[in-house]
């Protein structure tokens, strides 16, 4: 039996369908195995981790300012993450929408300012301009032509670099700042 689809068989299509599925039982099988080896890794980090930390001796207290400081420098390192989920979701989602479809879907940041000013001066400005032309070419052309999924990507990857380098830089002051009164109650 052939199709019309170029001549082949069901059981050439069939063939075809059953290395694609035995190719994803595989990858599955190497995610669930490099899962469980990270698992393993990470609970011997976190046990050593813990153990030097509890073995330390910690010639600086941490006051309040500390935590509080540090808790929101991990809430907005969070925040920026979220922000990096969100674009890649997106972009997963349309990539879906276009291996089903064949028609890319465009989501521009267009759509995200009209919902988020709508019924604002800066939107009519944007609807009908009556001065700064050549501005609101330049912003308009922005909007209408810049993706949302890359200015959440964007927006996520350079929020998480800015924090990872701010909890970094804050941990390595404490950290000269412990060794520092170290030094100066030895002499």
């Amino acid at each position: 039996m052939t199709d019309s689809n170029k001549g082949h068989t069901f059981d050439e299509s069939r063939n075809w369908a059953e290395k694609v599925l035995g190719f994803f039982d595989g990858a599955r099988e190497t995610v669930e195995t490099a899962r469980q080896t990270l698992n393993i890794l990470m609970e011997k980090f976190y046990l050593s981790s813990c153990d030097r930390f509890k073995s330390a001796d910690l010639k600086y207290e941490f006051k309040l300012m500390d935590f509080v400081l540090g808790g929101l420098s991990f809430a907005l390192l969070v925040g920026a993450g979220a922000f990096l989920l969100a674009g890649t979701g997106l972009l997963a989602y349309q990539t879906v929408l276009w291996l089903q479809d064949g028609a890319w879907t465009a989501y521009p940041i267009r759509v995200v300012f009209d919902f988020v000013f709508q019924g604002s001066i800066i939107q009519a400005w944007i609807v009908s301009p009556e001065s700064w032309l050549g501005l609101h070419q330049l912003v308009l052309w922005g909007l209408e032509n810049i993706p949302t999924s890359v200015v959440l990507i964007l927006q996520g990857v350079l929020g998480v670099l800015i924090m990872s380098a701010v909890i970094a830089s804050g941990v390595s002051f404490r950290f000269y700042q412990s060794n520092r009164s170290d030094g100066g109650n030895d002499s």
